[in-house]
């Protein structure tokens, strides 16, 4: 997987915790793959999964948000650190 920098769903699964998952921003493409945000490791990461809820992938580790998957198969995220925002490209295929 390469990560380049270019400088809602809703769940009620807790995964164990008191603290519910919460899923935003999803996005599909026409093979089926949904990638979608989420807090469900306690912090704001990018997710992909099959259109079936199968095989869920985290993508990221840090605050980020708002994914789009492209038409070439690429994810397009955004990503916060320092109060500064930047724009990054998963080559996830």
């Amino acid at each position: 997987m390469n990560v380049i920098n270019l400088s809602t769903v809703a769940c009620s699964d807790t995964s164990g915790t008191d603290t519910p998952i919460d899923a935003q921003n999803a996005d599909s493409d026409p093979t089926g793959r949904i990638v979608f945000q989420s807090n469900r490791r306690n912090s704001l990461n990018i997710y992909i999964m099959d259109a079936d809820g199968d095989n869920v992938k985290r993508l990221t580790q840090g605050r980020d948000s708002h994914p789009d998957l492209s038409s070439d198969g690429r994810i397009v995220y955004e990503s916060v650190s320092c109060n500064q925002y930047d724009l990054f490209i998963i080559n996830d295929r």
